[in-house]
């Protein structure tokens, strides 16, 4: 057997830092349970009660609004409490530029909680209705060189 092989059991777990941005433009108005349902269900997953995992939410149209940092809650249970009081506001615009923008300037940041700089595995789940009404180019650019992996869908 290669000295290298490490049994499952003495494996240190993955730790992540799981950011959610929720489109909440009026076009996402009938899926946005299905899209909260989804939420509740990744997050029931994560290791969050011994802090290997964080989670963020932002929900966005036409400006970004922080639900809660990434720093904010500790156990799964108040992650799943705000999730479960997630609500869909509505915006004529959807501005998934100007959001992934904020989110590197705001969620990404060691002060919202992340641990980039400690080297913390950085997740975005983006979830839209569609199109962006401006430029996604620049902060998609700025966030994967930055190290953060991005899921869209």
């Amino acid at each position: 057997m290669s000295q290298n092989f490490c049994p499952l059991e003495e494996r240190r777990p993955t730790e992540r830092d799981v950011v959610f941005l929720l489109d909440e433009s009026d076009g996402t108005r009938t899926s946005f349970p299905t899209v909260r349902d989804f939420v509740q269900d990744v997050v029931e997953r994560l290791s969050l009660d011994d802090n290997k995992d964080r989670v963020s939410v932002v929900q966005y149209s036409r400006d970004p609004t922080v639900q809660f940092y990434l720093n904010t809650y500790t156990t799964k249970e108040d992650i799943l409490q705000a999730v479960r009081r997630l609500t869909h506001k509505g915006g004529d615009t959807r501005n998934t530029g100007a959001a992934l923008q904020y989110l590197r300037e705001n969620v990404f940041t060691a002060s919202a909680g992340s641990r980039l700089q400690e080297g913390v595995q950085q997740i975005l789940v983006l979830i839209s209705g569609g199109r962006s009404s401006d430029n996604v180019d620049v902060p998609t650019s700025a966030l994967k060189q930055m190290g953060v992996h991005t899921l869209g869908f």
